[in-house]
């Protein structure tokens, strides 16, 4: 399901974008060789590869990729988001701390009886 979910993501990329992805890792193409099929230079297909990957990076992918991504690497991943010492400085809370928090109290809310 996560291989066809994520080749639908980078179909809905524009352009050559796709193309430039499938051939690296459907094909396992160099990036040189993926330049010489398509008729333009490494240069060109490096930054095309870099753009279709940030592109994939952004909110509208997350949320379709994000249910297959286990438990543990969610809270790594939202530990990197506002982990600043300025942050530390005034919460005296590391990130990690923070997510751990959020995570349980949406466990408490889920499971806590409603009034």
């Amino acid at each position: 399901e996560l291989r066809r979910e994520l080749w639908a993501c980078v179909d809905s990329l524009p352009g050559r974008q796709p193309e430039v992805l499938r051939m690296r890792y459907q094909k396992n193409m160099t990036l040189g060789a993926i330049g010489q099929e398509c008729n333009t230079t490494l240069d060109a297909v490096r930054q095309l590869h870099a753009k279709a990957l940030r592109e994939l990076r952004k909110p509208r992918f997350q949320k379709r990729l994000r249910p297959y991504l286990p438990e543990t690497d969610r809270v790594y991943s939202a530990a990197l988001v506002g982990s600043g010492i300025s942050q530390f400085n005034q919460t005296w809370t590391s990130s990690t701390e923070r997510v751990a928090l959020d995570l349980l109290e949406e466990k408490e809310r889920r499971h806590s009886p409603e009034d």
